[in-house]
């Protein structure tokens, strides 16, 4: 099949079977995301996870952007994503305005709706919780008011999310379905749909993509950054990349992509023209550091980046 042009980024979640040390996954963390800016990878993107085990790098990586950001040229980075139930969204936009204007046309800004375990939630919100906090959409509205009602908060509000009139950085909606896309729209939201969390997120509905792509257009003006997030091993074979997967202690995973530089490009390249979409956000499953290295050189190579 002849090579499609399709961007790649990269979703990095900072596990790791062999290192025991959090600080020396960071620096993996590092170079890794330093070699896929030299490969031509598009996007970086940290996750936001309070999951409870001894060798975590982070819980929240926002100060691991800037960071990012320093060390590499031209990459996005970004927060894959927020779990903005539990934060400030005033806080987040300040945040993240800063840095997308210190670092023009470099950040992304993705929300999640996950839930951390009822102990650690409590610790966020600063208060006892009875039930989990559905502010999702309320507080990402708020983030897309400071963000393009600018002048109205100056003036009317005396609310400043600085710099003024500075620019704002790509903002996304991370879901495993398409059931909220009339909300993307409403709040001028990005797309980046994730196929390894649902055995059948690869077999919805075409059509409400294509309403949510006519319907931004219709209110915005522009077309929609769409993505979608796939979980892969990459190998020089498939024997090899199989392998590998087959140490994962947790295989709990869907539409997996595991196998040999063409069989990934094959795959991706059929998944973009079922929906038409050039954008792949890509997550290694292998937890070794050499392994992902590896796979980033041989994919960057087989797709042309």
């Amino acid at each position: 099949m002849p090579k499609s042009k399709i961007s790649l980024g990269l979703l990095e979640f900072g596990y790791s079977d062999a290192i025991s040390n959090p600080m020396s996954v960071i620096e993996n963390v590092i170079n890794y995301c330093e070699l896929a800016d030299q490969l031509n990878f598009n996007q970086f993107w940290l996750t936001e996870h309070h999951n409870f085990y001894s060798h975590s790098p982070w819980s929240s990586p926002e100060i691991l952007l800037p960071i990012l950001l320093c060390r590499t040229e031209k990459i996005r980075i970004g927060s894959g994503g927020v779990l903005i139930n539990y934060h400030s969204p005033y806080r987040v936009a300040l945040n993240f305005r800063l840095l997308e204007n210190i670092f023009p046309n470099r950040v992304d800004l993705g929300f999640s709706n996950g839930h951390p375990q009822k102990n650690i939630s409590e610790l966020l919100k600063q208060k006892k919780i009875r039930t989990l906090p559905n502010d999702y959409f309320a507080n990402i509205k708020m983030i897309s008011e400071l963000f393009h009602n600018e002048v109205e908060n100056v003036v009317d509000k005396k609310i400043l999310v600085p710099p003024f009139k500075g620019i704002t950085p790509d903002l996304y909606l991370l879901s495993s379905s398409f059931k909220d896309l009339n909300k993307a729209v409403e709040l001028k939201l990005n797309l980046c749909k994730s196929l390894f969390q649902n055995a059948d997120s690869i077999n919805e509905e075409l059509d409400l993509l294509d309403k949510y792509r006519e319907d931004f257009y219709s209110k915005h003006g522009v077309q929609p950054k769409i993505s979608l997030s796939a979980s892969f091993i990459c190998s020089k074979t498939d024997r090899l990349a199989k392998r590998i997967f087959e140490k994962r202690r947790d295989k709990t995973v869907f539409n997996q992509q595991i196998g040999s530089p063409s069989f990934i490009h094959d795959n991706i390249v059929a998944m973009s023209e079922k929906f038409l979409i050039k954008n792949f956000i890509l997550t290694d499953l292998s937890n070794n550091f050499k392994v992902k290295m590896e796979g980033a050189e041989l994919l960057s190579k087989e797709f042309n980046l």
